[in-house]
């Protein structure tokens, strides 16, 4: 596997989730600032519980495949998830409310 698999993972997932919104459903809602403000919870939560996984440390990382930018003990792509968690729920239910 090449260097830093892990963040060119989460990109390409986060990548996904725009085309999907922006392209696929031509929901938008990643331009929303509702969007972003559902992420701020979800941001709080995942930065609690992937500390102490990775304080502890339940989970470790291969530091040849991360990027090497952390937030305490997570490294940065570990938020990526949620993101794309946030604008795919958004999105789909955007597209079938429309729909109906």
């Amino acid at each position: 596997m090449s260097h830093l698999t892990y963040p060119l993972f989460a990109l390409g997932i986060l990548l996904l989730a725009a085309v999907v919104d922006l392209v696929i459903l031509r929901t938008g809602v990643i331009r929303e600032p509702r969007t972003w403000r559902t992420l701020l919870p979800l941001v709080v939560m995942t930065l609690v519980a992937d500390m102490l996984l990775t304080a502890l440390p339940i989970v470790r990382y291969d530091a040849s495949r991360i990027s090497g930018l952390h937030l305490g003990t997570i490294p940065i792509e570990d938020f990526a998830y949620v993101f794309v968690a946030v604008i795919l729920t958004r999105s789909i239910i955007r597209f079938y409310e429309r729909a109906a």
